[in-house]
């Protein structure tokens, strides 16, 4: 995308020219385009943000397990 301000190439998700402050004009579909990514990128953020957390008390619940067994068998 070429800035109609400056005509410097623009990255895809700049909104403003960085160099000019010129607002990029979109065509409805990029536009929708840019919000999707951008919500695409956040929702995967945001779910492997959980996949961590559910991850790591999955490991506590193991070690967890692991030690009722042993004291399981202790006490046979």
């Amino acid at each position: 995308m070429v800035c109609s301000g400056c005509g410097r190439n623009l990255e895809k998700e700049f909104v403003y020219c960085p160099w000019c402050g010129e607002r990029k004009s979109f065509h409805n579909q990029e536009y929708f385009d840019i919000i999707y990514d951008r919500y695409s990128e956040l929702n995967r953020e945001k779910r492997q943000k959980q996949f961590r957390a559910i991850e790591k008390r999955l490991n506590e619940l193991e070690d967890e397990l692991n030690v009722l067994v042993v004291s399981a068998e202790l006490h046979k």
